[in-house]
């Protein structure tokens, strides 16, 4: 045949590919070009190696206060702040432990966002298997950069959002796609099971045809939550004689029917009424969440006085220029007089 028949180890970027973990002895080689590079250090095209970062850095820190990388002598200023770009304080040298964090974050993207690559259809025929890239455990029998590539999703996961779009290639429990993050971060398989559910339905097969969420009405309902279950109708009896809508149940359509018609009405009372509610739909669904979640109680009696204080901090920031016409919420909000920017007559 016409080719020259090889044998591991071969290099490639300057790294034998093994298929073992790297030791110290393979990389060695990695450092001294480094060295090479310092001594002609005008070339100005330093070659990294995120493996070997420690001894990498350290020369690096040597060579820039000693002018010499076999000599050590105590740093002036933390290398983190010499890292930093110039118009921070800092030389603008790269990090290397910050690039080598920066290079796994695009093979995770790669993966996440099954780019065109051998290396990713690899990835997701025999690693993946079908399943998220979130959900897979670290343990057992792996190779050591698949275990680096895992043991960066903490780091990572965070600052990954999945777009929707319409919802198929969305994993309901394990992508990043609303505020509250991954739902799996709060929903144990035990209870997505027990509803019908698997780790790997998207968002899409969450969603009925007319727009509804086809999960248990006790996991979430818009107009049972807010607010015609017992606990929130205890919760705004006690806060709506704090607004301009006690003639208001606690009915969701009743609510947003007053909202819509008051939206745009820059009244003192209007404002204050608009905020309670908004306030009071933030609470009871962060109350909603740690019940179901994490099992923590509170009575709605200190739900409703962390609304009523979140409010009124709010409220202490703003100048009112017209007059209130319920004067009696002054009094209950206990409004500073130099809140009150009224014009005469």
């Amino acid at each position: 045949m016409p080719f020259q028949e090889g044998a591991l180890p071969v290099r490639y970027l300057g790294v034998p590919l093994i298929s073992s973990k790297l030791s110290y002895k393979d990389c060695k080689v990695l450092v001294e070009k480094m060295e090479k590079k310092i001594d002609n250090w005008t070339t100005k095209s330093l070659s990294f190696a995120a493996r070997i970062v420690t001894d990498l850095e350290k020369r690096m820190r040597d060579f820039l206060w000693s002018g010499n990388y076999h000599k050590t002598v105590k740093p002036k200023v933390a290398w983190k702040v010499v890292c930093l770009p110039k118009d921070e304080g800092g030389l603008g040298i790269r990090s290397l432990s910050a690039v080598n964090k920066a290079l796994l974050s695009s093979h995770v993207r790669s993966i996440l966002s099954n780019r065109n690559s051998l290396w990713v259809r690899w990835i997701h025929t025999y690693k993946l298997k079908g399943r998220s890239f979130w959900e897979i455990p670290s343990r057992g029998r792996m190779t050591w950069g698949w275990r680096k590539l895992l043991a960066s999703r903490s780091l990572i996961r965070p600052l990954m959002w999945k777009s929707i779009g319409n919802g198929a290639d969305t994993n309901a429990w394990s992508d990043t796609w609303c505020n509250i993050g991954p739902l799996r971060a709060f929903i144990t398989p035990r209870r997505i099971a027990n509803a019908g559910f698997s780790l790997q339905s998207s968002l899409a097969e969450l969603v009925s045809h007319d727009g509804q969420w086809n999960w248990p009405t006790a996991w979430d309902s818009r107009d049972h939550l807010f607010f015609e279950c017992s606990f929130a109708l205890q919760v705004w009896n006690k806060v709506r004689s704090f607004t301009n809508m006690e003639d208001i149940n606690g009915g969701w359509s009743d609510i947003m029917a007053w909202m819509n018609h008051n939206s745009s009405l820059q009244k003192p009372d209007n404002v204050i009424s608009r905020l309670v509610v908004a306030a009071a739909t933030y609470f009871i669904w962060q109350e909603r969440n740690s019940r179901l979640f994490s099992r923590n109680h509170r009575t709605a009696m200190v739900v409703s006085h962390e609304i009523i204080t979140t409010v009124r901090l709010r409220l202490l920031s703003l100048k009112f220029k017209r007059r209130f016409e319920n004067g009696s919420l002054v009094d209950k909000w206990k409004i500073p007089d130099n809140n009150l920017e009224l014009n005469p007559g």
